[in-house]
């Protein structure tokens, strides 16, 4: 049977060297058979073992038969493979939208059970020929499962890079309204592929922990054994705290194969650090031990030495001391497909980027767009569960802002609000178990949410107008706080895998605490022109600080040549008399033999005194775009242009940032208030930004011009080389004219 196969893939293969052959192929099934022999092969009907161990009393020749026909398998699988990679390298185009999210959730199976599967044990008891057959099916098997996950690996990035079927398949099932989507399976399959895609961990999502009293550890079984599985994983790195565990110890299986152990010695060897055991495959199985060396004498028969009576009084005590026993705690970090946050990035970036996608998705969730009438509540619900754990991940993109696409559905926020508002609380009930409401993968993902968007600073201004989400979370930090006090003395679900987001919830709450408030100009791009309109914004925030800086981009148009005048670029203020800050431009003049340079122009009131600063190190020229930072650190006003410090000077006082609610307060352009004495410039003005509690150092100011750079080439349909931005002494911004803009 299995020769049969071979003869009929080599001629697959061989077919498949002639371009003319791809379509029919594709059209005729073969594609089909091609996945079921690379995935899931049919055993073998003859009844020979498949166990990869023999029996050391089975014969020769049997034992030989049966690793001729695990090589011939690995064989078979590895030319299926092979030949789906070829038709879909040329040919992935002619799946349908209905079977690629088939095709792509069935190869992940694969891989994931492929990348479990171990080598041949090669025991002492095999001899000869028979050691000599294992040794080449350990060799030439290994090498064929190799080459089988490169090849399933290649169709998996294939079938993706096509985020287009996704999409057709969705619109195909909201084409007629969610009254008719008619197959929730496939619906269900297109959300693990795009999650299995974008999957990447900051902080660990589950964890377990034993009881830690001595007393309780003593009863623990100790040939008990505990399993855990995350879903999709193809890794997970198990880390213990440094609690001490005496002679006792914690034994990991991963498919019945002892992994890893964490003891004593290894305990000592991390010095009171944490420890850190990498297992392959979605699911492993632990084993707690609370005396290893009571469970070898009994294992081999031997009494146990009683060494009240062997030992001193005060050698019991230290020896008690030393070996004591708190148990174990352990924390689960789930590792996916992508190994970096780099390239899961550009992952999330491909799905945030096509058109509607994010948006279709919303729609499937009860809480945003009604969900799937008719469906039951478990499928709902599950399909619930994967929109929420999706969106989770495409809200964390580093320190790039929030993608459009998340920001622009308004109701995500709310959703993943109401989530995190459902997260149990850990004080509650904790002396009773069957009371207790456990955390869920959902509120995970609630918190990753909310963990993704505080990475960046416009991602933490979102929580402007919903305050009440870092209310919750800070409330929730100082629950997490108190519990893991308590936990001390009680554990109320011993060697239980729950859920974890603790992780997220403390360094979301760091991500707020940490860093400078920011306002950000809505309007990302705007053009002033000589008697056009001032944009007038209301920038109520940080109210009272006297440590503050303001940033944006500016590229002139035309020379400004009326003397005696400013040119005002952005004003922050409500009066001639009563301004906070105003930043503009002189007339053009010649400097060290170079016409056309406009030096800047800051103004602000102290005392209702007006004081005015010309910056003629500080030069803004036509047709180049330039960055420039204003930095107020309580006496000292600073100005960095390109992320290079030109001025620092002393204030005679303190200037303070203020607002009145409803009052527009910061001018883009000159304000009508300034009468004659001003003029609007023939200017474009990109990414104002008011930072609060920090005067920004060129340094930082390079890191904001770097963000600002890539998000304006984004903006646009050209290419660029993202190693370019944030250089010093030159703006990368691109062409205003390319970029979408507010006139």
């Amino acid at each position: 049977m299995l020769e049969q196969k071979q003869l009929a893939l080599k001629a697959v293969n061989m077919l498949l060297r002639y371009p003319h052959a791809y379509d029919q192929m594709v059209r005729t099934g073969y594609v089909a058979l091609l996945v079921r022999e690379s995935c899931d092969p049919a055993k073998p009907e003859d009844g020979t073992v498949q166990d990869d161990l023999l029996s050391v009393v089975s014969s020769v020749s049997s034992r030989i038969a049966v690793r001729t026909q695990h090589l011939r398998t690995w064989q078979t699988r590895r030319l299926a493979a092979l030949g789906l990679f070829r038709t879909m390298r040329l040919r992935s185009g002619l799946l349908s939208a209905r079977d690629a999210p088939e095709l792509l959730e069935q190869l992940s199976e694969t891989l994931t059970k492929l990348n479990i599967v171990r080598e041949i044990s090669l025991t002492s008891q095999m001899e000869g020929v028979v050691k000599e057959a294992a040794a080449a099916e350990v060799a030439v098997g290994m090498e064929d499962r190799q080459v089988i996950l490169s090849a399933l690996n290649g169709v998996i990035n294939l079938v993706r890079s096509d985020l287009a079927k996704f999409s057709e398949a969705l619109a195909i099932q909201l084409s007629l309204g969610l009254d008719n989507v008619s197959e929730p399976e496939m619906v269900s399959n297109i959300l693990r592929t795009l999650t299995r895609m974008v999957a990447f961990e900051d902080s660990p999502t589950r964890f377990v922990e034993s009881q830690h009293k001595t007393s309780d550890l003593m009863r623990h079984p100790a040939a008990k054994v505990f399993r855990m599985q995350v879903p999709m994983a193809t890794a997970l790195k198990v880390t213990f705290d440094p609690l001490t565990i005496g002679r006792g110890a914690v034994r990991l299986f991963v498919g019945g194969e002892l992994e890893g152990e964490y003891n004593r010695k290894i305990q000592l060897k991390a010095n009171g650090s944490t420890t850190d055991v990498n297992l392959t495959g979605d699911t492993f199985e632990w084993q707690f031990i609370f005396d290893t060396e009571k469970l070898k004498d009994a294992a081999e028969g031997r009494p146990s030495v009683n060494k009240e009576n062997s030992e001193s009084p005060v050698a019991t005590e230290n020896e008690g001391i030393e070996f004591e026993n708190e148990g174990y705690r352990f924390f689960v970090l789930p590792m996916y497909e992508t190994s970096t946050l780099e390239e899961v990035k550009q992952k999330r970036y491909l799905v945030l980027n096509h058109p509607n996608l994010v948006h279709q998705i919303a729609l499937l969730h009860h809480r945003t767009g009604g969900g799937i009438p008719g469906l039951d509540k478990e499928k709902q619900d599950e399909i619930d569960l994967e929109i929420v754990t999706l969106m989770s991940y495409l809200s964390h993109l580093g320190e790039d802002e929030p993608h459009e696409a998340m920001t622009s559905e308004s109701n995500i926020f709310v959703m993943m609000y109401r989530v995190l508002q459902r997260r149990p609380s850990p004080l509650r009930d904790m002396s009773d178990p069957s009371k207790m409401e456990l955390m869920t993968t959902e509120h995970v993902a609630a918190s990753r949410f909310f963990y993704g968007l505080s990475l960046s600073e416009q991602g933490r201004s979102n929580f402007g107008q919903n305050i009440e989400a870092v209310e919750k979370i800070v409330d929730l930090a100082a629950e997490e706080s108190t519990a893991s006090r308590q936990s001390k003395e009680f554990v109320s679900l011993p060697h239980t895998p729950l859920c974890y987001d603790k992780g997220y919830v403390i360094n979301t709450l760091t991500n707020f605490a940490c860093t400078p408030e920011i306002w950000t100009l809505p309007v990302a791009l705007y053009l002033l022109r000589p008697g056009g309109e001032t944009l007038f914004r209301e920038c109520e925030f940080a109210r009272g600080k006297t440590n503050w800086s303001m940033t944006f981009h500016v590229f002139l148009n035309e020379d400004f040549n009326k003397p005696g005048t400013v040119a005002w670029l952005v004003y922050k203020g409500f009066t001639a008399n009563d301004i906070q800050l105003a930043v503009g431009l002189c007339c053009a003049e010649t400097r060290n033999n170079k016409s056309g340079q406009h030096p800047i122009v800051l103004r602000w009131t102290h005392n209702n005194e007006v004081q005015e600063r010309i910056v003629h190190g500080a030069c803004v020229e036509c047709f180049r775009w330039m960055h420039i930072c204003v930095g107020i650190d309580q006496f000292i006003i600073s100005v960095s242009i390109n992320g290079e410090l030109t001025t620092t000077e002393h204030m005679p006082g303190e200037v303070h940032l203020f607002c009145a609610s409803g009052t527009p307060d910061l001018c883009i352009g000159c304000p009508g208030w300034e009468g004659e004495r001003a003029s609007m410039p023939n200017a474009w003005i990109y990414a104002v930004n008011v930072f609060g509690g920090k005067a920004l150092e060129p340094s930082e100011a390079l890191f904001h011009k770097r963000r600002e750079e890539l998000m304006a080439w984004r903006s646009t349909a050209e290419d660029f080389d993202e190693q370019e931005f944030g250089r010093s002494g030159v703006d990368m911004c691109p062409d205003p004219l390319k970029m979408p803009s507010t006139e």
